[in-house]
Order: structure tokens, then sequence, then C-alpha cells
């Protein structure tokens, strides 16, 4: 928000070629299935979205330090 990164987080699980071919790639809404049971299907962000960016790059190199320290930091944010 405002060219400043307002949100991270790890998705610890994906479904590889497990996919349907009903499922979209949406912003601010998911039309498919939910991405994670922390919201309902079909919410819908409220917000404004200004800017989406797409780093496509694949990150070669794992640091199991700052892997963990995410997490963590995830974590806390969902008390």
């Amino acid at each position: 928000m405002d060219e400043q990164k307002v949100a991270e987080g790890h998705i610890p699980e994906t479904m590889a070629y497990g996919y349907s071919l009903d499922e979209t790639f949406d912003i601010g809404c998911d039309m498919g299935s939910p991405v994670t049971d922390e919201y309902k299907p079909l919410a819908e962000f409220t917000g404004r979205i200004i800017k989406v960016d797409f780093d496509l790059k694949p990150d070669l190199h794992y640091d199991a330090q700052k892997q963990s320290e995410a997490s963590v930091t995830q974590a806390m944010a969902r008390q």
C-alpha cells in the first residue's frame, strides 16, 4: 500500500496439479475454493486495491531461520 509491502505469508501446502479447470486467479475475492478456512467461500475484500505485483523469479535459496521467523510472525498475527 502506498508503495509499501503490507502483508506477506507462507502457504504451507499446495496441491501439485490438483487444481480443477474452474479454479480462478482472483484478487479481492475468491470465486473458487478458499485458500484458507480463515474466511468463508466467496468472501470479498472490502478495501481498495491499487496495485498488485508478481515476482515470478524462482527462489532457489531456502533460509530456514527466515522461514521459521515468518511462521511465528504469521501465527502471532492470527491471535
